[in-house]
Order: C-alpha cells, then sequence, then structure tokens
C-alpha cells in the first residue's frame, strides 16, 4: 500500500514516491543525500531528511542501540525494576534522536540555502 498525503500548496493528494538526490562535492562538504517528494500536480518539493556521513553513522547507532535494548536479558527484575530499566534506556535513545533531528535540520537548511 503505497503512502499517500495531501499537497500544502495544491490541496490535491499525492502518492508518496521519494527519491534521492546526491549533492556535488564542491556544493556541500561531503557525501550529503537529500530525501524528498514532489507533488504531481504543482511540482511542490517537500524535503524529508537530509543526511551525511555523521547523521548516517548516527542514525546506525540509534538502530543499534534499540536492537541491544530488545536484546537484553531482563529476568530476574521486578516489573518496576524492569519498567525503569526500560524508561531508562528509552531517554538514552530519545536523546540519540534529538541530537539527530538536530543535525539533520542543520543540513537541510544549508541545502534549502543552495537551493535559493
Amino acid at each position: 500500500m503505497a503512502n499517500a498525503t495531501i499537497c500544502d500548496d495544491c490541496q490535491k493528494e499525492i502518492i508518496v514516491s521519494v527519491k534521492d538526490y546526491e549533492y556535488p562535492a564542491h556544493q556541500l562538504k561531503g557525501y550529503v543525500i537529500e530525501t524528498y517528494f514532489r507533488c504531481p500536480h504543482c511540482n511542490k518539493k517537500y524535503s524529508v531528511i537530509v543526511t551525511d556521513k555523521r547523521a548516517r553513522k548516527m542514525q546506525k547507532e540509534i538502530k543499534q542501540f534499540h536492537l541491544q535494548i530488545m536484546k537484553n536479558d531482563y529476568s530476574g527484575l521486578t516489573e518496576e525494576e524492569y519498567k525503569a530499566k526500560i524508561d531508562a534506556q528509552y531517554e538514552v535513545m530519545d536523546g540519540m534522536k534529538q541530537e539527530l533531528k538536530v543535525w539533520t535540520d542543520k543540513l537541510k537548511a544549508q541545502v534549502q540555502e543552495i537551493a535559493q
């Protein structure tokens, strides 16, 4: 099933089909990839995420951390201890996600500067 949304500009339904664009090294430092989609009706561009080497490493670390949470052995813990441990681990992961968002928002701003 395809993801659909409504365009902010023309108010028509869009079947989301994401594409990647790799920016030339001379435009942005490093290997920067923008994932985006366009409205087929009015051509408005929606930038989903912009990543570079650092952002992709952060994404990988978040995924690995989450997998580790799922693999941990929680046997022998009371329900309260289990909940406290899980909550603490997810709080760490939320911090990692926030750091990633700050970085990718910075990259997205740099890409928008180039586009203007």
